[in-house]
């Protein structure tokens, strides 16, 4: 009995010991996860704060460990950087190959030379007006004239007040009319009249309900005529003077309209960059009336095709009010910055980048138009030491941080990337 008794004890103790460390194990793998799940989440807000911030601070990183302290002792903590950069690359380059290069940049860009319009240089013809007096005014000045009574046996006489009159086609004639009779002298209008052709006309005068006819001669003028070169112009009072007097026709466009324009220098030698002035060049005009004049490029109406950038020889056009000319430009770089030879095999923008003749440069290494992206990372000790010493750690954006925390067999890696540049202090 008591054997059996002594088994039965010694099976109870054994299954105790059984569930009890079955306990202790599940409670020691829960508290493991526990932990790890908890430091995963300090290692996340302090990856999501340094992304929106671009930077870490030493005191940041204190925090960080310190919670990580307070969770697991025994954690080993690393933290690296990687940024990417973008490297040019450099390069020789044969002096054959950059013959091609400098030639293929080096051509004339072209602008469009607009058209010119003529401006109104005279009033509308409807304004014109020949007469400068009016039948009020007239009526106004004669009734201050002392008029001597006729003869009571005179008959009835009417005379036109002006009758000689030079007007514009369809232009109002001046129809006061002096009414001598028996008994009174007096003025009166006549019917309106306009001129629409020279030489004679009547004037119909209503006097003691009879209509009479008063002649008056007529000189009409038209509104509009057309000069040699076909211009219709205003018929202006100077225009009718000038040809009474000289019989030709004064044209305002064609004094300043040219008829040819030409340079008196042939070629022009200058240097790349420089502006067309009127110490190089000067063209002569020839206007449409005959008369002449000179233009520079400081003139308003100048237009040329000058491309300052371009190095060699080039054929400019002028244009002057729509008349164009030809010149040759030849435009020249400055020389070799290191051996004093010419640079004239490329555009202004190319020598200014390199100021060297080809042998010089192709024994330069020169920039090829491409970059590659070059990994930098910093990690431990020498990202701790700049901590220590700037008490600060500034990201670009777009860099990564990486975290690796390490306890026993267990490791957890977690990165961020970086959204502000901290640097600029926003996220451009």
């Amino acid at each position: 009995m008591i054997h059996k008794a002594l088994e039965e004890l010694f099976d109870t103790i054994l299954f105790f010991i059984g569930v009890f460390g079955v306990l202790i194990f599940f409670l020691g793998y829960w508290k493991n996860a526990f932990q790890i799940r908890y430091a995963e989440e300090v290692l996340r807000d302090f990856l999501g704060k340094i992304a929106i911030t671009g930077k870490v601070t030493k005191e940041d990183y204190e925090w960080l460990h310190r919670n990580l302290y307070e969770i697991d002792s025994k954690y080993e903590l690393k933290m690296q950087w990687v940024s990417y950069q973008e490297q040019p690359v450099y390069s020789l380059f044969r002096k054959e190959e950059l013959t091609e290069y400098f030639y293929g940049r080096n051509s004339v860009k072209l602008p469009l030379l607009e058209e010119y319009h003529l401006p109104l240089l005279q009033s509308p013809e409807e304004e014109l007006q020949m007469q400068m007096e009016t039948n009020e005014s007239v009526l106004a000045a004669v009734e201050k004239d002392y008029l001597p009574l006729p003869d009571e046996n005179s008959e009835l006489e009417i005379y036109a007040v002006r009758p000689l009159q030079e007007v514009y086609v369809n232009e109002k004639l001046i129809t006061v009319c002096k009414v001598i009779s028996s008994n009174a002298v007096y003025y009166t209008e006549a019917k309106d009249v306009v001129a629409s052709e020279p030489g004679e006309t009547e004037l119909e005068v209503m006097v003691e309900g009879e209509v009479y006819k008063v002649p008056v001669q007529v000189i009409c003028h038209p509104r509009t005529i057309q000069c040699e070169n076909n211009h219709t112009i205003t018929n202006e009072k100077d225009i009718i003077e000038m040809r009474k007097q000289t019989g030709t026709i004064v044209c305002p466009y064609c004094r300043v309209l040219p008829q040819e324009i030409f340079c008196e220098t042939p070629e022009v030698t200058i240097k790349t960059g420089e502006e067309l002035t009127g110490k190089k060049l000067r063209v002569r005009v020839v206007y449409k009336d005959g008369s002449t004049g000179y233009i520079t490029p400081e003139a308003e109406e100048w237009q040329d095709n000058y491309d300052k950038e371009f190095c060699g020889e080039q054929m400019v056009t002028i244009r002057y009010r729509n008349a164009e000319t030809q010149v040759a430009v030849t435009s020249q770089n400055d020389t070799c910055s290191q051996c004093g030879k010419e640079c004239n095999d490329r555009c202004r923008e190319d020598y200014f980048e390199y100021p060297y003749c080809l042998e010089c440069l192709s024994q330069m290494y020169i920039f090829t138009g491409r970059v590659q992206i070059q990994e930098n990372l910093i990690a431990g000790k020498e990202l701790l030491s700049v901590l220590d010493t700037e008490q600060e750690v500034l990201f670009s954006r777009d860099d990564f941080v990486v975290l690796e925390l390490k306890t026993g067999r267990s490791r957890t890696i977690l990165q961020k990337k970086i959204a502000i540049d901290g640097r600029k202090g926003n996220g451009q």
